[in-house]
Formats: C-alpha cells, structure tokens, sequence
C-alpha cells in the first residue's frame, strides 16, 4: 500500500476546499429542483443541464476517491450511483431537447455509431428555441 505524503494530502483539502466553497449553490439549486427531474414534459434549460452534469460529475469523482479509500471495488458502488440517477438522467436529456425543438425521440441518436456523442453534445450546448415551442 502506498503512503500519501504530506503536500498531496494538502492539495486534495485544498481542492476540495475550492469545490466545497462553490457546491453549496449547486447543491441548494438541485434540491429546489429535484422534484421535476423525473417528469418527461416541458423543457431544460442549458444551466439545469449542466448543472446536473457538473453535479453527477463531482459525485462520480467523490465516489471514485472514496472508493479507493476504503478499499471497495468502485464499479459496485458506481454502478448503484448509475441505476439511481438512470431516470433522472434521461428525463433531464429528453427535456433539453425539447427546448432546444427536437422530440425526446431524438435521444435514440446515440445509438447510432460515429454520430452519437458529437451530435447530441452540439444539441445540448445550443440555446434554446425562445418562446413557447410543442413541448
């Protein structure tokens, strides 16, 4: 097992320190907003978006560091982590392409290879359609 030395432990506080200090917003942002993550009508924002892909992100990466801590396999408690924000995840997906005029259908996108991620990643990073659109 190899020791942490002094400087790095240091630097991983201080960076937590950082995200801590900038989390306490996301985190009362995503409770005021947890009720209609699992809803498929209406429409996402691009800020709702990514504001629950920087959430997911730094959980992901807590879950990882924490998982080495303790010794655990990290695809175990990663792979709970994923089943629970599966539907979460997909309604908010389906809901930003509502906004931005594209029928949640259009999630199917990712199947196809080569096309997927590009694709629905110029999706998501576009503003959305102003006014009242069909969804």
């Amino acid at each position: 097992m190899f020791i942490l030395s002094r400087t790095f432990i240091c630097s991983i506080y201080n960076s937590f320190k950082i995200i801590l200090h900038h989390l306490h917003s996301l985190i009362f942002w995503l409770c005021i907003r947890i009720d209609i993550f699992v809803q498929f009508n209406g429409r996402a924002r691009r800020r709702e978006f990514w504001m629950f892909v920087l959430f997911n992100l730094i959980i992901s990466i807590l879950i990882s560091i924490l998982s080495y801590v303790i010794g655990v396999d990290v695809s175990f408690i990663g792979g709970l982590y994923s089943f629970a924000i599966l539907l979460p995840s997909l309604a908010l997906c389906i809901k930003r392409l509502h906004d931005v005029g594209k029928s949640g259908a259009f999630i199917l996108i990712n199947f196809i290879p080569g096309v997927e991620f590009i694709w629905f990643l110029i999706l998501v990073c576009t503003m959305g359609d102003p006014g009242e659109n069909t969804y």
